[in-house]
This record gives C-alpha cells, sequence and structure tokens, in this order.
C-alpha cells in the first residue's frame, strides 16, 4: 500500500519518466526505499502526511523522509494538543488515626485467631 501512494504522488505532481521506467530496477530501488521508510507506519497516517505534503507544497514531489517528518510531525502536535496526562486512578484521602484504629478493632473482632505482625507502615 505504501507503493501505491508512491504511485499516486507521482502521478499527482506529473513526474517526468514515471511511467516509462515502470519495472526497471531504479523505480524499484525507488518503491523499497519508500517501503524502507514508511511501512512501520500506519496507512492512514502516510495518507494524511501525503494530503498535508501536496497542501504544503503543491510544486515539490516529496521523498520518503518528507513523509516521515510529517507523520512525526503530526503526531507532536497531536500529543502537544492533547495536554499533560492526568493520573486516572481516582484519589483516596488518607486515613486518620481514629479511622485506622476503628479498622484494627474490626479486624480483631471478626478475625481473632489469626496472628498479627506489627505493620512496617505504622
Amino acid at each position: 500500500m505504501v507503493a501505491l501512494e508512491l504511485e499516486v504522488l507521482a502521478q499527482k505532481y506529473g513526474v517526468f519518466g514515471w511511467e516509462n521506467n515502470r519495472g526497471t530496477a531504479a523505480q524499484d530501488r525507488l518503491v523499497t526505499d519508500w517501503i524502507n521508510v514508511l511501512a512501520d507506519y500506519p496507512l492512514q497516517e502516510i495518507r494524511a502526511a501525503c494530503n498535508l505534503h501536496v497542501a504544503e507544497n503543491p510544486k515539490k514531489m516529496p521523498n520518503e523522509g518528507h513523509l516521515k517528518e510529517i507523520v512525526l510531525r503530526e503526531r507532536k502536535r497531536k500529543l502537544q494538543c492533547a495536554g499533560p496526562m492526568q493520573d486516572l486512578a481516582p484519589s483516596r484521602p488518607s486515613k486518620t488515626d481514629e479511622e485506622k484504629a476503628r479498622v484494627a478493632a474490626l479486624v480483631a473482632e471478626l478475625f481473632p485467631k489469626v496472628k498479627r505482625f506489627p505493620s512496617p507502615y505504622g
């Protein structure tokens, strides 16, 4: 699918000789280079990068490095827009000494035969 995106861009930009070089070692190498650089990125991000490049540089055919740069730039932009990560765990208020004593008394009443060890937390 990455190779298809290259083909689409080459046709959009009217790259001279693209059609004449079909099946040559040079064109195969170009396609392979694109695949090697962009294969680790989701196709939707590659397509979005292609569209952004066309909008930003309508007269210049991108190479695989340009598109990778756009993908990474857009990922960074999205992370910045999301803001700082928030702790999703609900915060619990710390227990007072009175609450701790009440819990300890309840445990002692319900489980009288359990051998207790001093808590390392006090």
